[in-house]
């Protein structure tokens, strides 16, 4: 079994601030930058390099876009993760 989890890891203006607010509760917040989950942990028996090349097919005409993050929640589970609302 491979799991796998596919992330953004944006450019932040203010990546002081939320480097802050992820230590203080993320456990994760040393083991992987400031980043938005698009895939959650899931099984997929294919190597990395052909996983590549379907996303980036796959993502080949989509455009740098922007978005606007406010509000921080927390889900309390297992592992404590902090989710922010997009908007």
């Amino acid at each position: 079994m491979s799991l796998r989890t596919i992330m953004l890891f944006p450019e932040f203006d203010n990546a002081g601030i939320i480097d802050d607010i992820r230590a203080q509760y993320d456990p994760l917040s040393e083991l992987v930058r400031p980043h938005i989950t698009l895939g959650f942990p899931f099984d997929l028996q294919m190597p990395n390099e052909q996983l590549k090349v379907f996303l980036d097919n796959r993502l080949k005409d989509t455009q740098p876009f922007t978005i606007q993050l406010s509000q921080i929640s927390k889900h309390i589970n297992e592992k404590s993760t902090v989710f922010r609302t997009i908007c």
